[in-house]
Parts: structure tokens; C-alpha cells; sequence
């Protein structure tokens, strides 16, 4: 579930867009369409996934190809909970969830 989650940045130029934005407008359009595009991946999936032990972390760094790096925790067991923190290398955008 915790690797699952690390999904929602598959679309992460995205947001390398929105932080070159000039525009407000344009710039909440490229924030909302990140948002949505975590939802294109999960469309056929069925099955539930395996709830991770209270603690553990899944870190990812793609910092080389894509320019983010991200680490996320199992926050809770009952309810379910993780929370995730990611930066762009070059220190455009920062993002964090928590999902339950």
C-alpha cells in the first residue's frame, strides 16, 4: 500500500508546469490536473492492498531522471493511515498527503 501511493506522483512533470507558471489561473489548472491524474492508474484495480506494519517506510529517489525524491511511513494501523512528503530536487514544489 505505502509503494502504492507513490503512484500519485507518476505525473509529476506536472507539476514541474505549474511551478513555471506565470499565470494563477494556469498554474491552479496544472495543479488540479496533477491531482485528478493519480485517479488514471486506479481505475481497474480490484483488489485490496496489504496493509504495511505501524512504522515502516518506503523512500524513493528519482532525483536523477525525474527530479523528486519521496519517503513514506505507515502513520497508524487502526484505521490505516500513511503519510508521504516529496520534494523536487531543484526545490520548485513540495508536496506531502496523508492517506487513510
Amino acid at each position: 500500500m505505502i509503494q502504492r501511493i507513490t503512484e500519485d506522483m507518476e505525473y509529476s512533470d506536472i507539476l514541474d508546469k505549474a511551478a513555471q507558471c506565470q499565470d494563477d489561473c494556469e498554474q491552479l489548472a496544472y495543479v488540479a490536473a496533477f491531482t485528478v491524474s493519480a485517479f488514471g492508474s486506479t481505475a481497474i484495480r480490484t483488489s485490496k492492498p496489504f496493509n504495511p506494519l505501524l512504522g515502516e517506510t518506503f523512500e524513493l529517489d528519482r532525483s536523477e531522471d525525474l527530479g523528486w525524491r519521496l519517503i513514506t511511513e505507515q502513520v497508524s494501523h487502526h484505521p490505516p493511515m500513511l503519510a508521504q512528503h516529496c520534494e523536487n530536487a531543484q526545490g520548485l514544489w513540495t508536496t506531502y498527503q496523508v492517506h487513510t
